[in-house]
């Protein structure tokens, strides 16, 4: 029995008993309420038990009842979409290089991702024989030709390291994503200005591409200032 009847206190609600009763100094501690406080409330009975109140006061208390609240992942990534449309909350987020890091990584992973399954499925569509006629069909099965041979893995994928497969992935998904959007692209609306700003950046990706290209045959990751102008404010060749 964790409370014998003669060291139950009179006028003490059994939920504070109830909160207290895994302490072992509980028969003493029970006989003075702290904070000099004249009686126990379950909250406080509670909170000198190590658990969480059930009206949270300070920010560590209300941020362990969110996280009980939250612990299915549906119902947390519904707080966070409701909760980041503010901007302050947003904006603060962002202010911690730990969050970006984050974010990023969920980010890239999500675009390595729908990138992977882009060429799966172009690759799908180019190996799908065309729909011919009855007697092109017949001539294909007189004279079958051999299969196209498909380029071989670039890399061992479960023994490369995680940085070279980001750099894989990163420039993957950047070719992917072209491979889409060129052909879309409606060119005669844009303006010459944005025709400019296009080329620019183009350009600033080529020399972090070749900056990359120097790193990996050489060793040698630093950066002259000529390139972190360029990689910044981009070129002023016209």
């Amino acid at each position: 029995m964790q409370w014998p009847p003669k060291h139950r206190e009179p006028g003490v609600s059994w939920s504070v008993h109830r909160a207290l009763e895994s302490l072992d100094d509980r028969f003493e501690l029970i006989q003075e309420p702290p904070g000099g406080a004249d009686h126990w409330t379950e909250d406080t009975a509670l909170r000198r038990a190590g658990r969480l109140p059930h009206r949270p006061l300070t920010k560590e208390e209300k941020l362990d009842r969110v996280r009980t609240l939250l612990t299915n992942s549906e119902s947390a990534v519904g707080a966070v979409e409701e909760i980041i449309r503010r901007p302050d909350v947003a904006h603060r987020v962002m202010a911690n290089p730990a969050n970006q890091r984050i974010l990023y990584r969920a980010h890239h992973k999500q675009r390595m991702e729908a990138a992977a399954d882009r060429l799966a499925a172009a690759h799908e569509r180019d190996s799908e024989p065309a729909d011919s006629g009855p007697w092109e069909q017949e001539e294909t099965t007189a004279a079958p030709q051999a299969p196209a041979r498909l380029r071989e893995p670039a890399v061992d994928y479960q023994r490369a390291s995680r940085e070279a497969l980001e750099l894989i992935g990163t420039g993957t998904a950047f070719l992917v994503d072209l491979q889409e959007m060129v052909p879309r692209l409606h060119i005669a609306e844009f303006t010459d200005r944005e025709v400019r700003a296009i080329l620019d950046n183009h350009r600033r990706i080529r020399a972090a591409l070749d900056w990359c290209d120097s790193a990996l045959a050489t060793g040698d990751k630093t950066m002259d200032e000529e390139l972190a102008r360029i990689l910044s404010e981009g070129d002023d060749e016209p």
